[in-house]
């Protein structure tokens, strides 16, 4: 889709489960757009979209959290705000 529309700024991915494979599905996407992500992640998709966004140089944030009180976080959580490392500098 990248070829025929502007690349979005922003995803948010609810898929049921199913968020490993978008990802894995994405990473044109991750690697050179870099959109900032809200993406509902499962407990057992937490280990490896944590690797997955992490190895595409993504910040890992709890959404549910007010923003004054976000800090990175080491794992997905349940609705995880993703922003790429080089903008990740802004208030998520």
């Amino acid at each position: 889709m990248i070829e025929h529309v502007p690349a979005p700024q922003f995803v948010k991915i609810d898929v049921e489960g199913a968020e490993e494979a978008v990802l894995r599905g994405a990473t044109r996407l991750l690697s050179q757009v870099r959109p900032r992500l809200l993406c509902e992640v499962t407990g057992r998709n937490s280990r490896s979209v944590t690797k997955l966004l992490r190895d595409h140089g993504y910040r890992l944030y709890d959404a549910e959290k007010p923003s004054g009180e976000r800090q990175p976080d080491e794992a997905a959580a349940w609705n995880t705000l993703a922003l790429p490392e080089e903008g990740a500098g802004s208030r998520p």
